[in-house]
């Protein structure tokens, strides 16, 4: 679902904004960069459930 509102948001980000490949670069480099803060969460999470 997610993949899709992506593909979506690219199409629509390419056609209305000349500057938008550099926008949509910007934040699919965010998200790669909060990725593993995900997983770190997920783990705390549940190392402290068990607590």
């Amino acid at each position: 679902m997610a993949r899709i509102h992506a593909l979506e948001a690219a199409a629509l980000i390419y056609a209305c904004a000349p500057h938008g490949r550099a926008m949509l670069t910007q934040a699919q480099n965010r998200l790669e960069t909060l990725q593993p803060l995900k997983v770190l969460e997920s783990v705390a999470s549940e190392s402290f459930e068990l607590l």
